[in-house]
């Protein structure tokens, strides 16, 4: 096992802006309904052969031929083609329930659920699993949530760890981050940002010494509650405070940070995923669809408002990605509506 200290640990406060206008719709909107009935989509990402593959939050119970002798829970990997073509492949994981999914090097996705270790498919549908060791052969044991992929390497986080994992090696590396509670993103220049407490974290894993928490704020100068975030294009760290109905980032060049308050009273910010020149693309929860925000505060939102059905306890929409240009396709933003059991997409016109 490595672990590092972080001896030197910072604050730096910031200040916040006001709240941006909102932009019109400039983008078309489809849904595709998931096969498997109340399958709760959850988290989403493309993949290394340009198809979205998201992960189902809840486990299918298949009985056996004789009731008496009970069944098999199995839980179900999603892979959406551009065109809405969906497949769906059965894990059998022991009743776990999936939470997150990531692209490796390769052909390999690798999911992440409430049990220890990582579910792995390649872009061909075969399934199989690691069990991450530390240096001293002994197994991680435990959740390893939120992922986020760079190279050859994933990364994330458990309290007050940041975790590496070399997919090529199998190397797991543990650093010890005091303030590190929950997603993690990298930079252009291998700096991972991580949430914490009402703040963003920055560590470089070559200096562990020099991390650094910065706190962020609502408009109204509250502290901010960081649920999910992600660098944009431009190196500017995005977040969003689903309680506060916030979205807002860090600038790395000055530790200072902006916010603003949704147009949509009530959104519920969720997932953020990094999109073109500068802009971010998020969830809001409690409205069903996504909207667009740039650095400067212009909001748009894109998918059909829904609208929030507590009776569910699910959400509208959850996970989020982004899929950029190419050639003979415009980019697109997909994201999971858990609650309606779709997943969602938006294209520039």
């Amino acid at each position: 096992m490595v672990l590092a200290g972080i001896s030197g640990l910072a604050l730096v406060f910031g200040a916040t802006l006001p709240t941006a206008d909102a932009a019109p719709s400039e983008f078309r909107y489809k849904t595709f309904k998931v096969p498997t009935a109340n399958s709760e989509p959850r988290y989403i990402t493309e993949g290394p052969d340009g198809n979205l593959w998201w992960v189902a939050g809840a486990d299918v119970f298949t009985p056996n031929p004789d009731p008496d002798t009970g069944g098999t829970f199995t839980s179900n990997i999603g892979r959406t083609t551009p065109a809405g073509v969906t497949t769906e492949f059965s894990v059998n994981c022991n009743s776990c329930l999936f939470d997150d999914i990531a692209s490796g090097p390769g052909d390999t996705l690798f999911v992440s659920s409430n049990s220890a270790g990582l579910t792995t498919i390649t872009t061909a549908g075969v399934v199989g699993f690691v069990q991450p060791l530390r240096a001293d052969g002994t197994e991680v044991g435990y959740s390893l949530g939120a992922l986020t992929s760079d190279g050859d390497d994933l990364w994330g986080s458990t309290t007050d760890i940041i975790w590496r994992y070399d997919v090529p090696t199998g190397e797991f590396t543990e650093f010890a981050v005091p303030g590190a509670v929950g997603e993690v993103d990298v930079d252009a220049n291998g700096i991972i940002w991580f949430a914490a407490v009402n703040a963003i974290g920055r560590f470089d894993p070559a200096n562990p010494g020099a991390t650094v928490i910065t706190p962020v704020f609502t408009p109204d100068d509250l502290p901010a509650n960081v649920i999910s975030l992600a660098v944009a294009s431009d190196g500017n760290v995005w977040f969003t405070d689903r309680f506060n109905h916030v979205v807002g980032f860090l600038d790395p060049a000055t530790n200072s940070d902006t916010s603003f308050f949704t147009p949509t009273p009530e959104s519920g910010p969720q997932d953020v995923a990094a999109g073109a020149d500068g802009s971010v693309w998020f969830t809001q929860a409690r409205v069903g669809n996504v909207a667009r925000v740039t650095p400067d505060g212009v909001f748009t939102e894109a998918g059909k408002a829904i609208g929030d059905d507590p009776r569910s306890g699910l959400e509208e929409a959850l996970g989020v990605a982004y899929r950029p240009a190419r050639a003979g396709q415009t980019e697109s933003v997909w994201w999971t509506m858990q609650a309606a059991n779709k997943i969602g997409t938006v294209s520039a016109r």
